[in-house]
C-alpha cells in the first residue's frame, strides 16, 4: 500500500530517516515525477511523493539545469548516489518533448483553424438566389 508523508511533521517530530527510492513515474498533464519510496528502516510500506514542474520552467530550462534543480530542490528524495542522474535526465526529457508535441500540434490546430475561417471569409457559401 502506497501512502502520503507530511515531511514537516516529521521533521518537527525528530523522527526523519533517509528515504531510499524505489520507482519513478512520470505524469504528462500535468508535468510532474512521483516517487515511490519506502524509509530505510521500513521497506515493507511504501510512500510516494509528487513533485509538480512548471511547464514555463521546463520550456525555458535545458534537461540538465531542470535535473540540478531537482537534485538541489528534492535533495531527501533524489539522492545522487540512488537515483541515476542519466535516469532522471531520460525522465525529464521525456517531459519536456511531450510538452513541446503537445504545443506543436496546439499551433498546428490552430492554424488550420485560422486558414478555414480565412476561407470561410474569402468564400461565402452561395445562396438558391446567385444561382
Amino acid at each position: 500500500m502506497t501512502k502520503f508523508v507530511d515531511l514537516a511533521a516529521l521533521s518537527m517530530s525528530g523522527s526523519l530517516v533517509p528515504s531510499v527510492p524505489t520507482e519513478l513515474g512520470v505524469k504528462y498533464n500535468p508535468p510532474k515525477l512521483t516517487i515511490i519510496y519506502h524509509f530505510e528502516n521500513k521497506s515493507n510500506e511504501q510512500f510516494y511523493h509528487d513533485i509538480n514542474l512548471d511547464t514555463q520552467f521546463l520550456q525555458q530550462n535545458s534537461a540538465e539545469e531542470v535535473v540540478s534543480y531537482l537534485y538541489v530542490s528534492q535533495a531527501y528524495y533524489l539522492n545522487p548516489k540512488q537515483v541515476k542522474r542519466t535516469q532522471l535526465l531520460r525522465l525529464v526529457g521525456l517531459i519536456q518533448d511531450n510538452i513541446k508535441k503537445a504545443h506543436s500540434t496546439n499551433r498546428k490546430n490552430f492554424l488550420e483553424r485560422k486558414r478555414f475561417l480565412n476561407y470561410d471569409r474569402q468564400h461565402p457559401p452561395s445562396t438558391p438566389e446567385e444561382t
